[in-house]
């Protein structure tokens, strides 16, 4: 029987995640009778105790940020037991096979796209002592050395037929947030976005789901196992399916008949308030949906043509004003930085932004980040603009504009060598809370004492970032302005140190973990087990 181990690198993470991905693989091919071990790694160290020796195959999930860890770890493996296959998959080694196979001797394998056919069959292939040549979905090193690709290999029809995804790295980190994958592709075609390039390579299904029943049903068991309430539900978009809008429909339906109490966040459309009725909303909201990852990217027409979104500003600004309506917490994406960005496209976004309030959360740092297979990437390659010197930098590109390029250098390098991580830190209070507080909310309704406790807490958190908010358009402005006059490092410099940004920043976020902790103990004072909820 071949022993297989599926590994997660978890060095650099701010948290472990439950990583989809190696979880199904992991049950799909248990389901087809192997055994799979599964582990997260943080140091080298790690491995000692994973029984590699033993080991027939080994896989690592890989992304740009931990390519090198991943390196690493591909050859402490093969000092161990020289003989075990090493293969790596996700989105990284898909698009970058050659490049990581020609950087890393110890890599044999590069699995891409998604995992599970391809992976039981080669099981199947090391059980009989066979060779790989010939095998679809993956790129190898032939007798010679070089690196051959097999050929795009078939995916998965329907995803109900799959087993529930494994739960090894959850329960052994004691994770308090379920992570579920509902469906695979995406209806839209966003320029930035690999979706249609990774799970549709032929063009033929742009998006595949499981059934509402199906999805139900693996709540239902993990809520009976782990008395877990808190989920996430990673599909593209959470409206998606065929007919429009039925899956989400049909689940809420089963959580609310079957009196699932839990809540839930989800990924949507900016559109999607335009289509979504006031009973659709409570619907959602009673099912226990409490906080919304809004894909609205900028508040820039020209940046959202760029980006082929189907939603003008106005809808972004709808959108955000929509769900806070019914007090869903909200996380938006955005992309402030590409290489076509220029003074008034930056300037829009700030407006917007602020606005908004989420001026204070600094996603204004946020730059795209540029994935190969994608058509945005593609334009940049086609305009001269891409850099091929590094492929781990996904910001390995030129801007048209240098004074912008020289503008966005500084922004994102400003707090770097301030105490603390205060950009990290000011998103966590703005975005990842606006989500917790939805949450705790919905937790806590029949406790009278915690809710007023989440209220008075989240009245304080919001006063705090109202304030900073204030102040980022104040500083930010100015710097922009610099831009718009003809950028001068000198004079950003003076404007960072008369107006004391990182200094007061650092004091706003030092208020905010303040009155979290003042809040925490105020709350476990009254109920210990509701750390659970709140981390």
């Amino acid at each position: 029987m071949v022993n297989v181990l599926l590994l997660l690198p978890t060095q650099g993470l701010y948290e472990v995640y439950d990583e989809q991905g190696i979880a199904l693989i992991a049950s799909y091919l248990r389901e087809n009778g192997y055994c799979v071990f599964m582990n997260t790694v943080r140091e080298l160290s790690d491995l000692e105790n994973m029984n590699i020796a033993n080991m027939d195959i080994i896989g690592v999930t890989s992304y740009h940020e931990n390519l090198p860890f991943v390196f690493e770890i591909c050859k402490k493996v093969k000092e161990i037991n020289r003989k075990v296959l090493t293969c790596l998959g996700g989105y990284s080694a898909t698009y970058y096979a050659y490049e990581i196979m020609d950087s890393c001797a110890f890599v044999d394998v590069i699995i891409e796209r998604e995992g599970e056919i391809t992976f039981l069959e080669i099981c199947k292939k090391i059980e009989r002592k066979e060779k790989l040549n010939k095998q679809k979905g993956i790129y190898y090193r032939n007798e010679n050395g070089k690196i051959i690709y097999g050929g795009i290999n078939q995916i998965i029809g329907d995803l109900s037929d799959m087993p529930f995804s494994a739960k090894d790295i959850f329960e052994k980190n004691k994770m308090s947030l379920v992570e579920l994958s509902t469906s695979r592709g995406c209806f839209n075609n966003c320029s930035f976005c690999y979706s249609h390039s990774y799970f549709d390579p032929e063009g033929k299904i742009r998006w595949r789901g499981r059934s509402a029943q199906n999805v139900f049903d693996e709540i239902c068991s993990i809520v009976q196992k782990y008395k877990i309430n808190k989920f996430y539900f990673n599909n593209a978009s959470f409206e998606d399916s065929l007919p429009y809008k039925m899956f989400m429909l049909e689940l809420c339906d089963k959580l609310i008949e079957g009196n699932i109490n839990i809540s839930f966040c989800a990924n949507f459309r900016a559109g999607f308030y335009k289509h979504c009725s006031e009973k659709e909303i409570e619907k959602l909201i009673n099912a226990g949906l409490t906080g919304v990852f809004l894909g609205i990217e900028s508040f820039s027409e020209k940046d959202l043509l760029l980006y082929n979104k189907h939603a003008s500003v106005r809808d972004n600004l709808n959108a955000i004003d929509f769900f806070r309506k019914y007090q869903i917490g909200l996380d938006i994406g955005f992309i402030n930085f590409n290489p076509y960005s220029t003074y008034a496209s930056l300037y829009e976004n700030m407006v917007g932004l602020y606005k908004s309030k989420y001026l204070s959360s600094l996603v204004f740092m946020n730059r795209l980040r540029g994935y190969k297979g994608t058509p945005l990437y593609q334009k940049i390659e086609n305009d001269g603009l891409l850099i091929k010197e590094n492929y781990l930098n996904y910001y390995c590109y030129k801007y048209e504009d240098q004074n912008v390029e020289k503008f966005v250098d500084f922004i994102v390098n400003l707090f770097v060598n301030e105490p603390g991580d205060i950009s990290g830190d000011s998103y966590y209070f703005s975005m990842y809370q606006d989500q917790l507080i939805s949450h705790l909310k919905r937790v806590f309704r029949n406790n009278e004492m915690l809710l007023k406790l989440v209220s008075i807490y989240d009245e304080e958190r919001r006063k705090i970032l109202n304030e900073a908010n204030e102040f980022c358009f104040v500083w930010y402005g100015e710097l922009l302005n610099l831009l718009k006059e003809g950028w001068d490092l000198e004079k950003a410099k003076d404007i960072v140190k008369s107006i004391e940004i990182g200094m007061r920043m650092g004091k706003y976020v030092m208020k905010l973990k303040k009155n979290f902790s003042k809040f925490t103990k105020e709350v476990l004072a009254i109920d210990r087990t509701a750390i659970f909820y709140i981390k």
